[in-house]
């Protein structure tokens, strides 16, 4: 990651309903500070330099959202929806996505770092540049996936589904891959 994003110390403190205000006027979330519960249902919403700190973001469906230099510390996003959403320069930190949904998102710059995403759709997702770290990926659906530039350190792959996404040049040997799913053909393992 190139920058640190949302700075801790000059971020205000959002209520949950003002930032539903804003979203609701298509007005984006800048340098903020949200905690809480977030049962946030917007499409295209806009973040940028937001800190999320223990947010329960379960009920949130914010398919095609942008994140640009946001953090979110200790958030639970388990079975919320990110569908297409973009991701710059953004880090999960000790977060809890388990079913969440990232289909089709593009990430650029961003990494996840000690969390549990287990059952997580990553199907068609972009990730250039990712970075994930000591995080739990088992059963997660990463099939499809463009990865360019992507790291994993000590990451659980058990049963991650990577049927047609190109691991050539991606180095997985401080990683757990029990029962992880390719082609038949092992294309997926090639180079």
């Amino acid at each position: 990651m190139k920058n640190d994003p949302a700075s801790p110390c000059k971020a205000p403190a959002l209520t949950t309903e003002h930032a539903a205000a804003l979203l609701a006027e298509d007005t984006p979330v800048c340098n903020a500070q949200l905690t809480g519960a977030l049962p946030l249902r917007c499409t295209g919403a806009e973040f940028s330099r937001v800190r999320f700190i223990a947010c329960d973001l379960s009920a949130a469906v914010l398919k095609g959202a942008d994140f640009a230099d946001c953090v979110f510390e200790r958030c639970d996003l388990s079975g919320g929806c990110f569908a297409e959403a973009a991701f710059r320069r953004v880090r999960f930190c000790e977060c809890k996505g388990v079913g969440a949904d990232f289909s089709e998102c593009a990430a650029s710059d961003t990494a996840w770092e000690g969390g549990n995403f287990t059952y997580a759709a990553f199907s068609e997702a972009k990730l250039r540049g990712v970075r994930l770290t000591e995080c739990d990926f088992s059963q997660a659906d990463m099939d499809g996936c463009l990865l360019k530039n992507f790291t994993a350190d000590k990451v659980r792959f058990a049963r991650t589904n990577f049927f047609n996404t190109a691991l050539k040049g991606v180095d997985l040997s401080t990683c757990a891959l029990d029962g992880a799913l390719f082609s038949a053909q092992l294309k997926e393992l090639r180079g």
